[in-house]
């Protein structure tokens, strides 16, 4: 069975720390890990291998056999890693490559960090510099500024120099403080939701179908670009969770990264089941130049890894 490039160095040590600790949680705090993180890297090794790598017991978690390849040859691999790092150090190496990735900061948080850690451990010499936000978006792709987008499908104009494919679908959930009077309301509708504004960036035209063209406070069209905007622009998610914890606003966020957000924020899922949000369709957008670049072969192969990893999460939907 041959291995893809999705078995990465940080999925072995998450493997040899469940061996070592004969615990999940005792192997995420071991790495700096959450927990569900942890979990969706040992579940992605075994669908893709098609096997079981440990086993529950009184005493807890124990390898199978099939654990016992990744134990086996893992110092072998960090022994090779750390000789890769001297060699850097030393100067022999070529200067490392550059790629610059715009997108919007969920995305960042999903799949470009992930794909850059997946890169970095695989001792891949290429740079990735993250535009965390959609302004120039599209002057950028066909002007060079930037080598590769993620964003919603459809928000780009099309252009004959340009080549977009379908990537991910996300299900965001709507995100307030505790305690914001929505929900005070057993289940808020898309009238009761316009009447506080929305924090964070462009809001895709698909998303305000139920508004029924009355967006109240949330969000505001932007005359000269034809976009949606949030009604407070904010691109920074940090900065986007405390203008919730502080305000009536509120934000939207794959259930994904609010399970990882600290209680210290404060802030809860709504009840959207009556004014719940479609799925939104993401593309992945570059230049038909760079149709043939390697690196960007390379990175865009991570992405794809990283949104498996991450799949169940825009189809396990609850209310």
């Amino acid at each position: 069975m041959a291995l893809k490039s999705t078995l990465t160095f940080r999925k072995i040590e998450m493997v040899e720390a469940v061996a070592k600790t004969g615990s999940v949680s005792a192997a995420a705090e071991r790495l700096g890990l959450s927990q569900p993180a942890l979990t969706l890297g040992l579940q992605s090794i075994e669908k893709q291998l098609s096997v079981t790598l440990f086993t529950r017991t009184p005493r807890g978690l124990e390898p199978t056999p099939f654990a016992e390849p990744f134990l086996a040859h893992i110092e072998t691999i960090r022994a090779a890693m750390q000789a890769t790092k001297q060699e850097l150090r030393a100067g022999k190496t070529v200067p490392p490559r550059r790629l610059v990735v715009q997108t919007g900061p969920r995305s960042a948080e999903l799949w470009v960090k992930p794909a850059i850690e997946a890169l970095s451990d695989e001792g891949h010499n290429i740079v990735i510099e993250i535009i965390s936000m959609f302004d120039s978006v599209y002057e950028n792709l066909i002007n060079g500024g930037v080598d590769l987008v993620i964003a919603p499908a459809g928000a780009i104009p099309r252009h004959d120099a340009l080549v977009f494919k379908p990537f991910a679908a996300v299900r965001n959930r709507i995100v307030c403080r505790a305690g914001h009077p929505l929900t005070l309301i057993n289940r808020p509708s898309f009238a009761d939701l316009r009447a506080y504004p929305l924090c964070g960036d462009v809001v895709p035209p698909r998303y305000l179908n139920g508004f029924d063209g009355k967006l109240g406070q949330f969000a505001t069209l932007d005359p000269e670009s034809g976009q949606f905007f949030a009604a407070l622009r904010e691109s920074d998610l940090e900065k986007v969770y405390a203008k919730l914890k502080a305000s009536h606003a509120v934000g939207l966020l794959p259930k994904e990264l609010f399970k990882d957000l600290p209680a210290e924020y404060g802030l809860v899922l709504l009840n959207d089941s009556e004014c719940r949000l479609p799925d939104l369709p993401v593309a992945i957008g570059y230049h038909k130049s760079r149709a043939d670049d390697p690196d960007i072969a390379r990175f865009v192969e991570h992405l794809r890894s990283a949104e498996l990893n991450h799949a169940y999460f825009f189809v396990d939907y609850e209310t």
